[in-house]
């Protein structure tokens, strides 16, 4: 296990063995961590050299990868790898129709009369499709499966049911041909005309169907022998008995349809699958049978003794198991929660510029990658914006000061300011100043009595002119930088 095929699709365990091929469960690995679940086909080593079953490898491919409908499996791709060709499926969780019947123990009525139902009509839709296949031109194919059986039928833990294994299926453009007097599948399920060698309609798909049908409604095989000999000879005598002649508890409607499908002259049975399908429910109908659901199919499935479903735990050892004998880590891939409530996946991180983490062809990281350290030139750049930016303070500061000029520390100026809003820009804001008091008018404010209430606009002299007397000694010098008697602290015209 954990051997890589194509660069992309990982071997986890082996699930079943053929006589062509062994099928495994594997993923297929993605970009950023995208993994998804499919079951990978490997031919067998000893046959990869035969011409004849490379071609009928390739033949299964091609056609089934035509059929496109939700009661066949897909086919995904088919590539070539050292070990050899091997076909890509998707992965469907569940269990064949054939290990179902087993783990029931082959008694009738094992498995309920609806489910029967509504496996085989799921299964006669996924055939009719596949009778209907055509060419790029419209040309039908002529496809015969050849080999309906129980283990070519996929019950789904979703409760859909679907056919599988195109290997031995003939078409008009098939690549290979079969030998002369060749026989291929499994013989219980032959109609006669394919025992003698006839030439196959979709009529033997049809037989082999009703065969399966039998086989679920009582538990066992139609034709049963010690060897294939008297096998061959139960078939071309025609069935031993009806369904209902084994379990009476089947509607005579069920068992006159399964006998139909079983007549030994194919003029006889069903003209195509999608007749017996429709038989299938005219006859519940009439029995008041009802069909399953596929939620009723699924809680069935999932209960059987044959579904074994792969635990997340289980899954993770795979993954782990697959890693180590790789080589390497796995991806991590839990989910996790956001802050705002939405969920998303963490996959491997993204790589830095400076560390890029080493990756391998499965997309897991070999090394975590670390931060790359921060550039010298980003540290330093905050601190010289820092200290441009205080710069530009500073020069706009000295600048407003300089701009405003000297400061009236008078009386006069003091009462100006007091009236004047500061930071003001605008001329028309500036207040006038008072006329000269009359000589009747009352004495001159003092610099105390200005201090403690200071002056209206009518009390403020004219501009130009003196203000009132101050206090100070006339002789006292003023000192260096004070402004001018008269002068105020706002001029609009110095802005």
């Amino acid at each position: 296990m954990g051997k890589v095929l194509g660069g992309r699709y990982e071997i986890l365990k082996q699930l079943a063995a053929g006589g062509m091929a062994t099928v495994h469960l594997g993923r297929l690995l993605g970009v950023g961590g995208f993994e998804r679940l499919v079951a990978i086909k490997i031919m067998h080593a000893h046959i990869g050299g035969e011409p004849e079953f490379v071609t009928m490898f390739l033949d299964e491919a091609r056609l089934a990868a035509r059929i496109r409908h939700p009661n066949v499996v897909p086919t995904l791709d088919v590539e070539e790898s050292p070990d050899g060709l091997f076909l890509v499926m998707e992965y469907i969780e569940g269990a064949s129709l054939h290990q179902i019947l087993k783990a029931s123990g082959g008694l009738p009525g094992a498995v309920p009369l609806p489910i029967v139902l509504r496996m085989m009509i799921d299964t006669l839709a996924g055939l009719h499709c596949a009778h209907e296949l055509t060419d790029d031109e419209g040309h039908p194919l002529s496809l015969v499966h050849r080999d309906v059986t129980p283990a070519n039928i996929l019950l789904g833990a979703d409760g859909v049911a679907r056919l599988t294994d195109f290997g031995v299926a003939r078409a008009e453009s098939r690549l290979s041909s079969t030998r002369g007097g060749q026989v291929k599948g499994k013989i219980p399920y032959m109609p006669p005309e394919q025992i003698m060698s006839e030439d196959l309609d979709r009529r033997c798909d049809i037989y082999a169907a009703g065969a399966v049908f039998w086989e679920a409604l009582i538990g066992r095989r139609v034709f049963q022998a010690d060897n294939d000999g008297a096998i061959l000879q139960g078939i071309l005598a025609g069935a031993p008995a009806t369904p209902r002649q084994i379990d009476p508890a089947i509607p005579e409607p069920i068992d006159q349809v399964c006998m139909r499908a079983l007549a030994r002259k194919r003029a006889e049975r069903f003209a195509s699958a999608a007749e017996f399908s429709d038989a299938i429910e005219d006859a519940a109908h009439r029995a008041g049978v009802s069909i399953a659901s596929a939620r009723a199919v699924a809680a069935f499935v999932q209960a059987s003794g044959a579904f074994q479903k792969i635990q997340p735990k289980e899954l993770a050892a795979l993954k782990q198991g697959a890693a180590s004998a790789a080589g390497r880590q796995p991806v991590p891939s839990r989910p996790t929660g956001s802050g705002s409530g939405a969920v998303s996946f963490t996959q491997e991180p993204k790589s830095s510029p400076t560390q890029p983490s080493q990756v391998t062809s499965a997309g897991s990281a070999l090394s975590a990658p670390q931060p790359a350290p921060i550039p010298s030139s980003r540290r330093v750049a905050p601190l010289i914006a820092g200290f441009v930016a205080v710069g530009v303070v500073v020069g706009l500061a000295v600048f407003a000061l300089q701009s405003r000029g000297p400061r009236d520390v008078s009386p006069a100026g003091a009462a100006a300011a007091a009236v004047v809003p500061p930071g003001s820009t605008n001329p028309d804001s500036s207040v006038s100043a008072a006329p000269p008091p009359q000589a009747s008018a009352a004495p001159l404010v003092t610099a105390s009595a200005s201090a403690a209430a200071p002056a209206t606009a009518d009390q403020r002299p004219p501009a130009g002119k003196p203000g009132p007397a101050s206090t100070a000694p006339a002789n006292k010098k003023p000192p260096p930088g004070a402004p001018k008697p008269g002068a105020t602290s706002y001029d609009p015209d110095r802005l």
